[in-house]
């Protein structure tokens, strides 16, 4: 393997082990913010917060968009990858971009519940 491409390897599957940790702190961040700030001094300000958490978490799916964009120029011309090639050639990976996807969901649902139960 040549090392650009061990070394985008590398850096795409740390972008995708942590990529779910961006969005359960996104959400933690988001509902924090809700709770001390956004509440008092804005009057249902409930789904700016949520859209908040989902720009949190475009970027993140972004980030991990334009790491295998990168990855891909270190492949050979006429090959690339996309995130279903990705998650069926490496399948540990393909995991954690479900996880990311799943905790995503999870977290934003958590989000939205806290924010109607404390109103």
């Amino acid at each position: 393997m040549p090392t650009a491409y061990r070394t985008m390897l590398r850096r795409v599957r740390t972008v995708l082990t942590n990529a779910w940790k961006g969005a359960a702190i996104a959400a933690l961040c988001c509902g924090l913010f809700y709770l001390f700030v956004a509440r008092g001094v804005f009057p249902g300000a409930r789904w700016g917060v949520f859209l908040l958490y989902v720009a949190a978490i475009v970027s993140v799916y972004f980030y991990v968009g334009h790491q295998i964009a990168t990855f891909n120029r270190t492949l050979p011309r006429g090959v690339r990858l996309t995130f279903m090639r990705f998650c069926t050639r490496f399948t540990e990976l393909g995991g954690r971009v479900f996880l990311f996807m799943r905790i995503s969901l999870i977290s934003g649902f958590f989000l939205i519940a806290f924010m109607n139960g404390i109103g």
